[in-house]
């Protein structure tokens, strides 16, 4: 297991008191990993590795940017994943990460504007999750690569509605995806022709996560 770097293993005599910022951002950086090459979301993280789910809300959504996670929550999730604490690299690619539609947002600029609108927005509804999107499968419907997608855990599908969910491919490699529902399957809405097959909603498979319930778009910069 690798060495805990939370902070109740920096004593102050051993001359060196780390920044509290560069703790939570090798924290941070580690849980968008995780999720990212687990193909999970909060919820799903934390309902595996045994964690009360607000632990992971609170730590994303922490205003002073500083909260860290503890030590058994670190071990906890390096049990379940098999994937070591702050280790964000592996020997060979991960499955489906070339290619993943969608990751988890990870904002820490408090200053840019889309930033500042996705934590109000998560700090009013916590049971929001956020996703940057990277596919254009939603492209017809106005979401495009590089918009914010808050996803609702909470709220229940409804015909019509775009949804987060996971799918398997035949390797057993989960992947994030956002499609719109139209039970039994979830559709794509894009020009794309590799994204028109529609997918069954098995629950096994793939399964619906959460329903988007808003979004935000980054100012383009000149």
């Amino acid at each position: 297991m690798s060495r805990d770097k939370s902070h109740e293993e920096f004593p102050s005599n051993e001359g060196y008191v780390p920044d509290m910022n560069e703790i939570r951002r090798e924290h941070m950086e580690w849980i968008v990993f995780v999720l990212a090459d687990k193909g999970w979301n909060r919820a799903e993280l934390s309902r595996q590795a045994g964690i009360d789910p607000t632990t992971l809300s609170k730590f994303f959504n922490d205003k002073l940017q500083t909260a860290g996670l503890s030590t058994q929550t670190i071990r906890k999730i390096e049990e379940c994943t098999g994937l070591p604490a702050f280790k964000t690299t592996k020997s060979s690619v991960a499955r489906g990460l070339s290619e993943n539609e969608a990751a988890p947002y990870l904002y820490f600029d408090n200053t840019a504007p889309h930033d500042r609108a996705v934590r109000a927005w998560i700090n009013d509804q916590p049971a929001l999750d956020p996703w940057l999107l990277n596919s254009r499968a939603l492209e017809l419907l106005g979401y495009m690569p590089g918009d914010i997608l808050l996803v609702d855990l909470n709220k229940e599908a409804q015909t019509g509605d775009v949804v987060c969910a996971q799918s398997l491919d035949n390797r057993g490699g989960a992947e994030t995806i956002f499609r719109t529902f139209e039970p039994p399957f979830l559709v794509a809405a894009s020009m794309e022709t590799a994204l028109h097959k529609p997918l069954l909603i098995d629950d096994d498979r793939t399964t619906v996560m959460g329903t988007v319930v808003g979004s935000v778009r980054a100012k383009k910069t000149a």
